[in-house]
């Protein structure tokens, strides 16, 4: 037949001895699958190149190195004859040896020279890698290392601790107790206190009195006595105010309100009772449920007012332990619950205030048995 292809019979077989006769079927030994070409991830990697030779010292050494590489001329060659194989040593040596200005063994006045690794080898000589930075740094000696010391850090320190800018001095002073062996003082008050006041003379303005008791309510008119009774007044109302840890607000509410009133009697000019020295016959106690109980801000009205100074309290007196501390001043300042401080020019009389601190806590009864045990019999 004719036609395209091999020649093939009617049926479209292919003739007898036709190159297209027979073909190798996959499961013939003739017909053989090419091997796997993957490479075995099992197995560690070799690389089939060979390695590239290095290039000879007779050689260029320009024609060795890649474009743009500028090798610096006078870095000394390294050489470590433990950790090297004997081609590489061969081949250092070699450029060592060679004369084309490339290498240069001699060393420099920052090279290093470190021990041998193995005993009989020779010392190794090889460049520092950070011998431009050395020069920056400072020496580590001695001040270096206490410059950084945590005592020169910046530390805040409080002005008020003791050796402080603002510290407060301590004075110790030598104080005789009285016959009954009591401890009475006179402290002067703080001068911004007077500019308040119409009176800047006299005791009563210019002093505030502590008293530390150390007996029960029962017995502290037998061993104690008041300012009234050494200025011989007669007192006429005795006010309590009675506290726990109430703030300043409602000490100065409280407070400024009885003022006003005593204000009011001193302004009466037709009683017989009443009149401008009707202060005289008022007194204002204060009684404080416990020293540690207080609010803070209270004292700090109170202290303001010059009724009361910080720092001054004793816990005995003669091996005795102290129940309560009695501050007694006349003052001539008034507070309002808005914290302005008033003083004789918006009509503030003076206020015979007691103020009485308890050491403990021991509830309002005890309170009021201050008020009328003790300071009642003695103002009469």
């Amino acid at each position: 037949m004719s036609g395209y292809g091999p020649p093939h019979d009617q049926y479209g077989r292919p003739l007898p001895g036709s190159p297209y006769q027979q073909r190798p079927s996959p499961s013939s030994q003739q017909y053989q699958q090419p091997p796997n070409t993957r490479p075995n991830l099992s197995q560690p990697y070799q690389s089939q190149q060979q390695p590239r030779p290095l290039p000879s010292a007779s050689q260029s050494p320009q024609l060795n190195l890649p474009a743009g590489y500028d090798m610096p001329l006078n870095m000394p060659l390294s050489i470590n004859n433990s950790s090297r194989p004997s081609s590489s040593e061969e081949i250092y040596a070699q450029r060592q040896s060679s004369n084309d200005g490339l290498f240069v063994r001699q060393p420099s006045a920052d090279t290093i020279y470190s021990t041998p690794t193995t005993p009989g080898t020779p010392y190794e000589a090889y460049p520092p890698p950070h011998s431009q930075y050395q020069q920056m740094m400072p020496t580590p000696t001695s001040e270096y290392s206490n410059q950084y010391r945590s005592d020169d850090y910046p530390r805040y320190r409080d002005p008020y601790a003791p050796g402080g800018p603002l510290a407060r001095k301590r004075t110790v002073r030598h104080i005789e107790l009285t016959a009954q062996g009591n401890l009475v003082i006179d402290i002067p008050v703080p001068e911004r206190v007077l500019q308040f006041g119409k009176y800047t003379t006299g005791d009563e303005f210019t002093h505030m009195r502590y008293t530390a008791a150390t007996t029960d309510p029962n017995d502290f008119s037998k061993s104690f006595s008041l300012r009234q009774m050494e200025y011989g007044r007669q007192t006429e109302i005795f006010i309590v105010m009675t506290m726990y840890n109430e703030d300043d607000f409602l000490l100065t509410k409280t407070m400024s309100a009885v003022q006003k009133n005593v204000a009011h009697f001193c302004s009466r000019n037709r009683s017989k009772v009443w009149g401008p020295d009707g202060w005289k016959k008022i007194v204002v106690c204060v009684v404080a449920d416990g020293r540690t109980k207080i609010h803070p801000r209270a004292l700090a009205v109170l202290s303001t007012m010059g009724c009361y100074q910080d720092g001054i309290a004793k816990n005995q007196i003669g091996g005795k332990d102290v129940t309560a501390h009695i501050f007694e001043y006349t003052t001539q300042v008034c507070i309002t619950p808005d914290l302005e401080v008033r003083g004789h020019e918006r009509g503030v009389v003076p206020v015979q205030v007691l103020f009485c601190l308890k050491e403990k806590n021991a509830k309002k009864i005890n309170s009021h048995r201050w008020f009328f045990n003790a300071f009642g019999p003695i103002l009469r």
